[in-house]
């Protein structure tokens, strides 16, 4: 299932207050500014009022602070679907040489973002693969990388880090980290699991961990 900036409870309303949707002869693409609806506070604070939205294909429109509107307007964006897991990232290409034969790369709006340099990888925090906005943003090593992956489909508890115990049929908390696996032990009921693992992860990975019960997040 797909879903935009509209489902991840960050902007739940957006109308274009300045311009309307628009596409320049040159290719650029005009920001349109984001208004929030009321009583809903962006993630980890900050003001609606300076985060734009980028018009994309497919209805599907990006969120950036207004500073980086500059160097993300001149150019035409769209939506690419990221099979695995099942999510939306904000993209453009060009063309590495002269010649309709040259090369095409693809370039990555949130890496362009961060100033990301070639091998280092940029992660979501809230999950959201089109809220580009820095503090939603983050350089990750490959550890932490694969301390965010998506919930397997084989899962069968519901929750990140969770499974049958099949000696005691109760439920099993475990983390895998550098490679290893971390038994974190037996639990009656799978949410009991799913509060250990989260406060495992969150002892590793900081804000960088996907929990089970995100609002339990310290400071949250």
């Amino acid at each position: 299932m797909a879903y935009s900036p509209l489902d991840s409870g960050i902007v739940r309303t957006i109308s274009p207050l300045i311009t309307t949707m628009h596409h320049g002869r040159s290719g650029s693409t005009r920001g349109l500014h984001c208004k929030d609806a009321a009583g809903i506070e962006p993630r980890n604070g900050g003001n609606v009022a300076e985060t734009v939205c980028i018009p994309l294909n497919q209805g599907k429109r990006a969120v950036i602070d207004a500073d980086d509107l500059p160097r993300i307007v001149p150019y035409h964006w769209f939506a690419y679907h990221v099979r695995q897991g099942d999510r939306w990232l904000a993209a453009r290409t060009e063309r590495s040489g002269d010649g309709k034969h040259a090369p095409v790369r693809t370039i990555w709006m949130h890496r362009v973002i961060l100033d990301a340099p070639t091998g280092v990888d940029v992660t979501h925090l809230n999950g959201d693969g089109l809220d580009n906005r820095k503090r939603n943003l983050r350089t990750v090593t490959v550890v932490e990388k694969g301390a965010r992956g998506r919930l397997r489909r084989t899962n069968t508890s519901g929750y990140r880090g969770v499974s049958r115990h099949a000696q005691s049929g109760k439920w099993r908390a475990m983390l895998q980290h550098r490679g290893a696996k971390l038994h974190l032990g037996v639990f009656a009921t799978r949410e009991e699991a799913a509060r250990a693992y989260d406060a495992k992860a969150l002892a590793l990975y900081g804000e960088l961990a996907i929990l089970n019960f995100p609002a339990h997040r310290e400071g949250e």
